[in-house]
């Protein structure tokens, strides 16, 4: 019974790094992945516990596909996830578009 709490808190613990790292920039969250990558592969060899470190790659990974996103999107003058783009009146809410 109290596995499922530990996983859980794992899991947000990571989730939380990986949100962290990612606002450090897009290089630099590149080099944190390729890096844990590499840790996961050596803790791997040796038997040891991942779960925590998967976590932290497979939603860095998100992260940084989504700044990826973001950018191409803004540079084209796409939507960018919920927002407008460049030169449309349109709003959400109570904006007056």
């Amino acid at each position: 019974m109290v596995k499922p709490y530990i996983d859980l808190k794992v899991k947000l613990r990571a989730t939380i790094e990986a949100k962290r790292i990612a606002r450090t920039g897009i290089e630099e969250a590149e080099k944190k992945l390729n890096k844990l990558i590499q840790l996961r592969k050596e803790l791997k060899s040796k038997k040891k516990d991942t779960s925590r470190i998967d976590v932290t790659i497979e939603v860095l990974g998100d992260e940084i596909d989504k700044i990826e996103e973001a950018k191409a999107n803004s540079q084209h003058g796409c939507p960018i996830d919920g927002g407008v783009g460049f030169g449309s009146g349109g709003g959400a809410g109570t904006d007056s578009g």
